[in-house]
């Protein structure tokens, strides 16, 4: 068993992905494929293979919205990217709300970093696992503009250990209690429905890094695109997004599932293709809002796949197969 390293407070987690002190101090030998190590801050927590940064997750209670940065392959191609120039409040892979009880809670101020609603985090353990493996908890709170707490939200988030083909995957499950107050869950009207084209996401996003190029998107009923695109809303169990970085053969990316239990099994999916702009999201808001009733309550379960080669949908099928084939053990 290879050795569990442990960093505690006194680390500070960047923005960026791994800074200098934490480079410092993980050491500068060289290391092998597979030799993983935790890092973790109160902000932070990292999955290091050798020198290189397999995923870190930032839950900074100060900011509000936890997100994966860096979300690499198993060798450290980052394959996501973080706030941007054209959207700054995309945070590589994230989950967040459109409208609130019609307040914003996607775009934020570029220079404050707030939004218009309000989300909180009010709460949060870890378990990073010898496995390599880890379990976040995290408590979140949303108040719209109007000053009123609307939401509660308890999520919990798994990373598998990478597997032998370097693949990992990240199990979420949000549970929502609408508060005193009627909520509604809404995003801005599709172009299909009479909208703007861009229209139709919310929840589980993802925002590709720019070096990952020659993007090819595809769905688990054969759907497959390369060209640019906006807007889609088409119903399947899961989608793909892939792509090449520099000269590398290989073709990683990130497959997200949908969980049958959410609403009625599929979901419309979300994507924005244009240049080097890639996004995907599972649009649960896309063909209508949401509703919780006071004291009432929602719950939604996702696994987002990472793989470091490319994958056919046959074989990212069988991984979905899995996926839904798990019993619910509860959080």
């Amino acid at each position: 068993m290879k050795a569990v390293i442990y960093l505690i407070s006194s680390i500070l987690c960047f923005a960026g992905g791994l800074s200098a002190a934490l480079k410092e101090k993980a050491g500068q030998s060289n290391h092998a494929w597979q030799d993983y190590a935790w890092l973790e801050s109160d902000s932070c927590a990292v999955l290091l293979n050798g020198m290189k940064t397999i995923w870190q997750f930032n839950y900074d209670k100060a900011h509000g919205k936890p997100y994966f940065y860096p979300l690499s392959t198993i060798d450290g191609q980052n394959l996501a990217w973080l706030r941007p120039k054209d959207h700054p409040w995309h945070y590589g892979l994230w989950f967040s709300w459109k409208f609130i009880n019609n307040s914003n809670f996607w775009e934020e101020d570029i220079n404050t970093r707030k939004s218009q609603g309000t989300p909180a985090i009010t709460g949060i353990s870890k378990t990073l696992s010898g496995d390599f493996s880890a379990t976040f908890k995290i408590d979140l709170s949303y108040t719209p503009e109007a000053g009123r707490e609307a939401l509660r939200e308890k999520r919990t988030i798994r990373v598998s250990a990478p597997d032998s083909l370097g693949n990992y995957f990240i199990d979420w499950s949000l549970y929502y209690l609408a508060k005193s107050d009627t909520v509604i869950l809404d995003r801005t009207l599709p172009g299909k429905l009479g909208g703007p084209t861009y229209g139709g996401y919310a929840g589980l996003s993802f925002r590709a890094s720019k070096n990952l190029t020659r993007h090819q998107y595809i769905d688990a009923n054969g759907w497959v695109n390369k060209a640019n695109y906006i807007g889609h809303g088409e119903k399947a169990n899961w989608m793909d997004l892939s792509g090449t970085i520099g000269n590398s053969n290989g073709r990683p990316g990130v497959a997200m599932f949908n969980h049958p239990e959410n609403g009625s099994g599929q979901v419309p999916w979300y994507v924005y293709k244009k240049g080097d702009f890639a996004f995907l999201n599972a649009g649960i808001l896309f063909d209508e809002p949401m509703v919780i009733l006071p004291g009432n309550t929602l719950n939604l379960k996702y696994r987002v796949l990472v793989h470091s080669r490319e994958m056919t949908g046959g074989e990212i099928n069988a991984y979905y197969k899995k996926y839904i084939d798990l019993q619910d053990t509860g959080d």
